[in-house]
């Protein structure tokens, strides 16, 4: 908060409210004389590391949030207004548009149309950003990447991974036709926390820190992974865009990096005994799907 408050200080804010605190960002909504009723947006350190993502720069993601408001508003995609990327002796935040929120909940079929209204974002030929959870490769090689790391994290907490972990030539042969996919953009994190909802509509996506570049099926596995939503996630989402054709495999794989984030929230970051064996059986069961001998669907 000391942090915040400087930011408060430099930009003239008054009536500071925290309204948000996760493992990275400390979110503030207060008073501008030139814009309103902002959100002010501060991480609590310039680089985060821990087991999921080791090495991501706050600057950067706030830079790229900056990006993604500035390409999405007005669109049909809300967001909140950005007005602005701040800086403090090396420490970033960014300024926006504070975008109220009345509590209600969000049904699965809007959440599916949101996700395909996203999905159908035209991303301009010139538009180079560059996203941190990509880390400097396309799409599928980061995943695959990052699902052999997050497999080596839950193996060093629970040996009992090793037995069925998977490598690199298990996992490569099964994104060569995924690669042939077009690609928009993805949110990756598409749920209730990360939205402002009104009156049961979305009035603001928020929180891209995790956006993509790829095809839609790696953001639409991942949300029905994650949170279930169900048939009306789906009907939602098929109003609006074709639902992604991939095979058992490709969506199992897909599946797998959402699972192992989980289960390594569950092991690590926010130890839960229950839920730990319950999301290490998860990854488990996705990962025999996609052993060599059982992969051939």
């Amino acid at each position: 908060m000391e942090l915040a408050q400087r930011f408060i200080v430099s930009e003239g804010l008054t009536d500071p409210e925290p309204i948000g605190q996760g493992l990275e960002f400390v979110v503030i909504k207060a008073k501008s004389d030139r814009h309103g009723h902002v959100a002010l947006r501060v991480p609590k350190h310039k680089v985060f590391r821990n087991v999921n993502d080791p090495n991501t720069n706050a600057k950067q993601l706030i830079y790229q949030e900056l990006k993604i408001y500035e390409l999405l508003h007005g669109g049909p995609v809300p967001v909140p207004q950005p007005f602005g990327l701040l800086e403090i002796r090396d420490y970033p935040a960014m300024l926006s548009e504070y975008v109220h929120d009345d509590g209600s909940e969000l049904h699965p079929a809007e959440l599916g149309r949101l996700a395909a209204l996203i999905h159908s974002t035209q991303l301009p030929l010139n538009w180079d950003v560059e996203l941190a959870a990509m880390e400097g490769t396309d799409v599928l090689t980061a995943l695959v990447q990052r699902v052999l790391r997050r497999f080596d994290n839950l193996a060093r907490e629970d040996p009992r991974v090793y037995n069925w972990a998977l490598t690199e030539n298990d996992l490569q042969p099964i994104t060569v036709r995924l690669r042939h996919l077009p690609s928009c953009l993805l949110h990756m994190d598409l749920r209730g926390a990360n939205l402002r909802i009104c009156k049961g509509k979305p009035v603001a996506v928020i929180d891209w820190t995790n956006a993509l570049i790829g095809p839609a099926a790696v953001d639409f596995f991942r949300t029905m992974e994650l949170s279930q939503p169900g048939d009306a996630f789906i009907n939602g989402y098929s109003s609006i865009k074709s639902l992604p054709e991939v095979t058992l495999v490709e969506e199992a794989f897909l599946r797998l990096d959402a699972a192992l984030m989980i289960a390594l929230v569950f092991v690590s970051e926010a130890p839960d005994q229950e839920r730990r064996e319950r999301s290490i059986r998860r990854v488990e069961e996705l990962a025999h799907m996609l052993q060599p001998t059982n992969n051939s669907a």
